[in-house]
């Protein structure tokens, strides 16, 4: 074995070695220094209300992976253990409230719970904050686009979760999730949102309209590692709901649930539930011309290519089978054949009777013409004997 394969050998079995346990549980985040805590605490104390006994927690928790490795004299740790603290938090704050608040099934809760606690919720939490800017991270990571550092603000959040426990305590961590997480319960519940949306969008349609939602892609914008995708939902062909997104499956998603809103407006209107909170599609949504949209495709692709929906299908059996019960009935109505078997009465005398009977085949009938041929002939025969006598 060669000595680069024996460093890497060493490397890789020496991490096990590592593992080591802090028996009086005081292990601490590492001090950061050389930074200014000034505008870390000064948020903390607009936003959350406090400032941090150890501002090297919030710094820290606002530290990416990324910025440690180019920066690794000064910025002795990052923020993944925080996170993954901040992560558990967050689960048993969640738990404990729905479990407190809400008599209903495992499941159900469990569906729930990922509604609030999903990497969208935790994002817009986070953005609802306006940290960005006090976020450490590389300048190689600050090129990798808006998406990458959305990712990077949800893990900021949780990390912060752990944070502020650490600081703080569990009432004051607990506090934070109620005011940024489980006060979007309602509105969850109310939109339905904690379901898979294309899903319960097909059990919709299904069982009130007896088709299938479909949908289309109208149009793709962007580069290939940034595309943007415009995509409408149609129920019994007509188009019920819009999404935009960097991905297929969120577009579709949101178009889902613009669809769902448009059935709850539906049956508002019609007794059926109470008047759902108002909602305003997204800002892209709305400045999209989607007539212009729907126009293009239908050029450029012959049309929308709907396949037939079940309600058509049915429609179409049922037409058919009424045309061809119909042209049964013309058929009978024409036919003057009296049936085998039935007795015709002519007038009120009994004697007056005609039993319909089966007509012979053509054998019986020519049997019956040679028997009467020999009758005769006989009977000429004996005439003529006689004549001689």
């Amino acid at each position: 074995m060669n000595p680069r394969s024996i460093n890497s050998l060493r490397e890789i079995l020496s991490d096990w070695q590592n593992y080591r346990e802090i028996p009086d549980g005081s292990l601490d985040t590492p001090a950061v220094k050389g930074v200014d805590f000034t505008p870390y605490q000064d948020w903390a104390k607009a936003k959350l209300g406090f400032t941090f006994n150890n501002p090297s927690l919030i710094v820290t928790a606002f530290t990416h992976r990324s910025y440690v490795n180019e920066h690794h004299r000064v910025a002795p740790a990052h923020n993944e253990r925080l996170e993954f603290l901040g992560d558990a938090v967050l689960e048993i704050a969640v738990t404990d409230y729905l479990y407190r608040h809400y008599d209903m099934p495992e499941g159900i809760l469990t569906a729930w719970r990922s509604a609030l606690v999903n990497t969208e919720a935790i994002r817009n939490a986070g953005l609802s904050l306006g940290y960005e800017t006090l976020i450490r991270r590389s300048k190689g990571e600050m090129s990798n686009g808006a998406k990458a550092f959305r990712h990077i603000i949800a893990n900021c959040f949780e990390a912060l979760i752990g944070a502020i426990y650490l600081d703080q305590g569990f009432t004051a961590a607990n506090k934070f999730i109620h005011e940024h997480i489980i006060i979007n319960i309602d509105e969850i519940l109310e939109e339905g949102s904690w379901r898979d949306a294309k899903s319960y969008l097909q059990e919709i349609a299904q069982k009130v309209e007896n088709c299938i939602p479909r949908y289309r892609t109208l149009e793709t914008e962007g580069p290939d590692h940034l595309k943007t995708f415009k995509i409408a939902v149609f129920v019994k062909k007509e188009p019920i709901g819009y999404g935009i997104a960097t991905s297929k499956s969120k577009a579709q998603r949101d178009a889902a649930l613009m669809a769902i809103r448009h059935y709850q407006e539906l049956g508002a209107k019609l007794g059926v539930i109470a008047a759902p909170r108002k909602r305003k599609p997204s800002e892209a949504v709305e400045q999209t011309d989607w007539n212009a949209l729907m126009d293009n495709y239908k050029a450029e692709h012959g049309g929308f290519n709907l396949p037939k929906e079940r309600y058509e299908i049915e429609a179409e059996e049922k037409a058919t089978n009424d045309a061809k019960n119909s042209d049964e009935t013309d058929d009978q109505s024409e036919d003057t054949t009296v049936p085998v078997g039935t007795t015709v009465f002519f007038g009120g005398s009994s004697k007056n009777i005609i039993k319909v009977r089966k007509p012979k085949a053509e054998s019986q009938i020519n049997h019956t013409k040679e028997a009467a041929v020999k009758k005769l002939r006989r009977s000429a025969g004996r005439s003529k004997g006689g004549h001689r006598a």
